[in-house]
């Protein structure tokens, strides 16, 4: 259902993305994703919004080094000097109730709080509070880490 939250948040035209960790359609369709994982993006432009959505992907789901990710956003519009940045992510620890039931010891009948615990990592959540990013010669990068498996969507608005 977050993966859906995350998608609904991106709007306008899609522009392009590269990741030098992505591996090619053809591989992926041919024999998975079993050697290295997937490190790949995907990018839209609305009017004053880029939302830039990025994963890191294993077949086998399970844990895996963290991919140190180095975001790059170029061609920002002329003029624009700051954007606000807000990293949602979907990993074990963000986003994710199922993760939390599996760390309460899948109980058939979680209790009051533990309901209202996994309520709330049911939701779209947030890395850090909102940032203020420098805008210089419309470009700006962000770094982070990315566990495996995880999502984040970064939306930059200006």
């Amino acid at each position: 259902m977050n993966a859906f939250r995350m998608l609904s948040r991106m709007s306008g035209k899609q522009v392009s993305a590269f990741s030098d960790a992505a591996l090619a359609l053809e591989q992926v369709l041919q024999a998975g994703v079993r050697e290295k994982p997937d490190v790949g993006a995907l990018a839209t432009l609305d009017h004053r919004k880029l939302c830039v959505l990025v994963w890191h992907y294993h077949d086998d789901d399970v844990p895996g080094p963290v991919a140190q990710v180095e975001l790059n956003v170029l061609g920002l519009p002329e003029g624009a000097k700051e954007a606000r940045l807000v990293h949602f992510r979907i990993d074990a620890g963000h986003s994710n109730p199922y993760a939390l039931w599996q760390r309460m010891g899948i109980t058939a009948k979680p209790l009051r709080e533990e309901i209202e615990q996994l309520e709330r990592a049911g939701q779209l959540a947030t890395v850090d509070a909102p940032a203020h990013m420098k805008i210089v010669a419309r470009q700006c990068t962000v770094n982070f880490e990315l566990p495996r498996p995880a999502v984040s969507l970064l939306v930059f608005e200006w």
